[in-house]
């Protein structure tokens, strides 16, 4: 079952998000194909590439802000595994 709870974007988000990243961020929100926190971050760093003079994100580049963060959080859990060198010394 679905646990999906509505998000709906607010009139502020809109205006960071093209109507094709709007359309992706609900889709990502709706199918749960990264977790909600990821799409939420990518809504931020949209907001923020605002303020550097860009008007709406593409779609496009909103998908891009979704693999970078999903790839940051890759990282950064990998990072917290024990190391190959480590795993060899306890067996």
């Amino acid at each position: 079952m679905n646990s999906y709870v509505p998000r709906i974007l607010s009139t502020e988000e809109k205006q960071f998000l093209s109507p094709e990243a709007q359309e992706a961020a609900y889709h990502y929100f709706i199918s749960e194909e990264v977790p909600s926190d990821v799409t939420e971050k990518a809504i931020l760093q949209a907001q923020v590439l605002s303020g550097f003079g860009v008007r709406a994100i593409s779609g496009e580049l909103f998908h891009q802000l979704i693999n970078a963060n999903i790839f940051e959080d890759f990282s950064r859990l990998s990072a917290q595994l024990p190391s190959k060198d480590l795993m060899h010394r306890i067996y």
